[in-house]
């Protein structure tokens, strides 16, 4: 049985229905007289059937997931990671999402869910890095990197090959995988940055 959709505030009021002692007479006054109170309205749309499984079924509904500008958001149709930048009707129905210098404009809610913590943070980094016209952690011949303590490394070697292949890279002429460069260094200054070229 499909299950019925409230949002976040309805299902909060079907919650404290519930923990009454008298939904019987929630059920009765749902059929006799009907809903009136601006906040218990939405109740009117729902059969009796509808309403008994709210107030007495477990699991019977789900809450829509409401979206809001800012919020990180995936779409669905490709995974791919966006931020809300307009609530298209004011509505929550419809909004103008923007990826960097894309922008997605009219995208129903029902293509989207939430973001996970770590795919933002995922996002931001690969945002950040193309910012510097760079893959993430793509690493170039002359860029500077300084370490736990401020020290600069130069690249000697980037990780990536001319035909884009993976390899080691290597810092003051030293080999380093990346594992160890990505938890134990942050990029100082990009090779195209540099004032001393």
């Amino acid at each position: 049985m499909e299950k019925i959709q409230l949002t976040q505030e309805q299902a909060e009021i079907v919650e404290v229905k519930k923990n009454r002692k008298d939904k019987s007479s929630a059920i009765e006054h749902h059929v006799k007289i009907g809903w009136y109170g601006r906040n218990y309205q939405f109740l009117n749309n729902f059969t009796s059937d509808e309403l008994c499984r709210l107030l007495y079924v477990p699991g019977s509904y789900e809450v829509i997931p409401q979206f809001k500008v800012g919020d990180w958001v995936v779409y669905v149709h490709d995974n791919s990671i966006w931020e809300i930048t307009k609530d298209t009707y004011n509505d929550g129905t419809h909004i103008n999402l923007m990826n960097g210098n894309e922008i997605m404009n009219v995208v129903s809610v029902n293509r989207l869910r939430h973001a996970t913590p770590e795919e933002i943070q995922e996002e931001k980094e690969r945002r950040w890095w193309a910012e510097h016209g760079r893959e993430v952690w793509e690493l170039r011949k002359g860029d500077t990197l300084k370490d736990e303590i401020n020290y600069p490394h130069f690249v000697t070697r980037g990780n990536r090959t001319d035909g884009g292949l993976e390899r080691t890279p290597s810092l003051n002429c030293v080999f380093r995988e990346m594992d160890e460069i990505k938890s134990r260094f942050k990029v100082a200054c990009f090779v195209e940055q540099r004032l001393d070229k």
